[in-house]
């Protein structure tokens, strides 16, 4: 899922995040597409794909842009790859004939994606997470009716939020935890359509959870909202394990993007610092297996991160120097360190340093280089790794064919 805001001019979820700073309105603005160039030959003497401008694994599929062309793979059974009554694909299928896609969110079952400021859904749909008024699942993308442009989307199984141009945040989906964050709203009614959150307040980022959001505020600070089983909203020990209305997270106005998972969360400070806290099961938080912090906690020592993305089991970043590095379970390959070992601290992943962006998904992940490449790894019984087969890699191989028809 997501890693880093993402404004509309450009190409953002589990959720990535990229350390950026806001500029004059409080909206974080995009990063240049200039440091991915398709016009330099690759070392294999083949030229990059032209234009890769979005990347994104979600449940048990993926999908990607080129060029404003969309294309996904993996699992269709729920029809979240929008290519209509079709199943799994083991490589990248054209979604419609749209050339004007500027970001896409890979979900749990569905997906949603940006076009000229328009939010659209596809996929499963029982809780409503599609945002179309009812609980139909739908196999193409479906336009979700909002009360303005959006910027930014992120979606998880359950919900799926959106920003808006001048910074309001809508949630729609499920909201059995309190993820729509209204202490109006009846306990457990999901919402079919967009609901205002917070509407006093305005925000530039926001990651949706397996239950719980966050959201960073246009002045830098953090809010936190929905299911707090495992410390996951960071508030400290004596919250409640529900909350249904967003609240502030500590004092600090210094934070630049975030990435929810089910039972943990991280975020990126302005100063290339990396905080997790959650549930640390899994080794996902990069801490101290198996133990849970309820505040948010520093990872190691270093800075220079400009990405993070996390989803259940494990977490990937990406660093100024354009390393990558992943952690937390290993059982499918996806931190793509050539096993299946699980790994309880940030590892670095390889010796390249041309990585750019990277997204997690259940047991895969799939990153991309500065050449406009994309590679993943993992879990691949559905062909989420887009690789021509069903076979699980466990080192980080080339997704072919995105964008053609």
């Amino acid at each position: 899922m997501r890693w880093y805001a993402l404004v509309l001019l450009l190409v953002g979820c589990v959720e990535s995040a990229q350390v950026l700073g806001p500029d004059d309105a409080g909206i974080v603005p995009p990063e240049s597409d200039a440091q991915i160039d398709a016009q330099v030959p690759r070392d294999d003497g083949r030229m990059p794909m032209p234009g890769v401008s979005d990347v994104s694994a979600g449940g048990a599929h993926s999908c990607a842009i080129v060029g404003g062309a969309l294309s996904c793979w993996g699992d269709g059974t729920e029809g979240a790859l929008g290519t209509g009554p079709s199943g799994d694909r083991l490589v990248p299928a054209r979604v419609g004939t749209a050339s004007d896609w500027r970001a896409i969110e890979a979900g749990q079952g569905m997906t949603c994606g940006l076009r000229d400021g328009a939010v659209w859904c596809w996929g499963t749909n029982e809780l409503g997470q599609l945002g179309l008024g009812d609980r139909e699942p739908r196999r193409s993308p479906a336009e979700v009716t909002l009360p303005g442009a959006a910027t930014l989307v992120r979606a998880s199984r359950e919900f799926v939020c959106a920003i808006l141009e001048g910074g309001e945040l809508l949630c729609w989906g499920a909201n059995i935890e309190g993820q729509l964050a209204r202490a109006d709203a009846y306990p457990g009614a999901d919402g079919l359509t967009p609901q205002r959150i917070a509407s006093e307040l305005r925000f530039r980022d926001v990651c949706t959870g397996q239950g719980h959001g966050c959201a960073i505020a246009t002045d830098g600070s953090l809010w936190c909202w929905g299911r707090n089983t495992e410390g996951q909203l960071g508030l400290g020990p004596d919250v409640p394990r529900q909350l249904r209305e967003p609240m502030r997270v500590g004092t600090d106005v210094d934070w630049a993007s975030l990435a929810c998972g089910m039972s943990h969360t991280c975020g990126l400070r302005q100063d290339g610092t990396l905080w997790c806290w959650g549930d640390d099961f899994s080794g996902q938080i990069g801490i101290t297996r198996g133990s849970r912090f309820d505040v948010p906690t520093r990872v190691g020592e270093d800075a220079g991160w400009s990405e993070i993305a996390t989803y259940v089991f494990h977490t990937c970043g990406v660093k100024d120097d354009g390393t990558l590095w992943c952690w937390g379970r290993g059982i499918e390959g996806q931190l793509g360190l050539g096993d299946i070992d699980d790994r309880n601290r940030p590892t670095r992943v390889d010796d390249r340093t041309d990585w750019a962006r990277v997204s997690v998904g259940w047991f895969h992940t799939c990153a991309q280089r500065t050449d406009g490449s994309v590679w993943c790894t993992g879990e691949n019984g559905d062909g989420r790794l887009g690789v021509g087969d069903p076979d699980r890699r466990d080192v980080f191989t080339e997704v072919q064919g995105i964008g053609v028809e």
